[in-house]
């Protein structure tokens, strides 16, 4: 990050092991935490701040610290460039060469700290969250390991893939054309889909044969919220070769997209026989339900155990990812 202030010398990257595969407790993904950038006098604050974080972070059953004794290691190997530890193309290069896949990188000024969690693959922005520095690393430490938590489960949920040749799902989602009359649609095929914030938009599905549907979104504040079944259709049951729609056209509510912008998946599970993919204990509020912040981990390994339950040609899924922008 370029700033006038002048950049901390010391490099440490902080290595986290963190479930990729909730299916496999052998597979990882390894995330670093680099200094933070600020003023030279701020280096043990930045040393502090790390501490803190990776403490905080270490809380969370789903992060595992690997072994300290490596990060001595790592200091000695890995200079950063001339815009300081917190500059972030400098920092994925830095996790690159060590195998992180994700890296948190940030800065402290003004009074305030400011942290990213950054996917190396992709090189997109997992969770972003700032505090005053008086708050410490409590509040940023639990927003980046929710970020982390829900790109998890995001992940894990794509994984959930079927491709039965006995049944064809057609998931698509709907919304207003920008410009004229009609409907543009985004379905599994559809390549940088998006839709804008304000925009409203609708949910269907059709499906070759008669069964039960369930559509999970994961929405970019990081809410996992189960579209369908719901409080206005409480079933889930659909019958072959007819459109079902989210919202109905009698329906008298609409879906509008709202802030904030960023990724957004969505996942269609139809099943012959009717089975819960997301336990109901996992569930809160009304019409259309969240799970638990608690939860969201447990949600994919509960799908799991539902397909495993159920004969390859019994299910069929389809995933649909889009960008929601300004």
């Amino acid at each position: 990050m370029k700033s006038q202030m002048r950049s901390l010398s010391a490099c440490i990257i902080l290595l986290i092991s963190v479930s990729l595969n909730l299916y496999s407790e052998t597979e990882y993904i390894t995330v670093g935490i680099t200094p933070f950038s600020g003023k030279k006098e701020d280096i043990e604050k930045s040393r502090l701040l790390v501490s803190g974080i990776s403490a905080w972070l270490g809380k969370y059953r789903f992060i595992r610290l690997v072994d300290r004794s490596k990060l001595e290691e790592i200091a000695n190997e890995i200079e950063f460039g001339m815009s300081g530890p917190g500059d972030e193309s400098t920092a994925v290069r830095a996790g690159k060469i060590h195998g992180a896949q994700v890296i948190i990188t940030g800065s402290m000024r003004d009074g305030m700290i400011s942290a990213r969690a950054i996917h190396i693959g992709t090189s997109k922005i997992i969770a972003d969250h700032s505090v005053p520095y008086v708050s410490g690393s409590e509040n940023l430490s639990g927003a980046l390991a929710r970020g982390i938590e829900v790109f998890l489960v995001r992940e894990n949920l794509k994984k959930m893939r079927n491709d039965t040749r006995d049944i064809v799902l057609d998931f698509r989602i709907a919304h207003p054309k920008n410009t004229g009359s009609g409907l543009t649609e985004i379905t599994q095929a559809t390549k940088n889909g998006s839709l804008k914030i304000g925009e409203t938009a609708s949910f269907r599905a059709r499906s070759n044969k008669s069964g039960y549907l369930t559509i999970i979104d994961i929405q970019p504040s990081g809410d996992v919220v189960i579209l369908f079944p719901n409080d206005m259709f409480p079933s889930g049951k659909i019958d072959a070769g007819r459109w079902y729609s989210i919202p109905a056209v009698n329906d008298t509510f609409e879906i509008r997209i709202a802030e904030p912008a960023g990724r957004d998946t969505v996942m269609a599970f139809f099943a012959l026989a009717k089975v819960d993919w997301p336990d109901r204990g996992m569930l809160e509020g009304t019409g259309f339900r969240q799970v638990k912040d608690d939860q969201k981990l447990s949600l994919t390994r509960g799908l799991k155990a539902v397909s495993k339950g159920l004969k390859s040609s019994e299910w069929e899924s389809s995933v649909i990812e889009l960008d929601v922008v300004k």
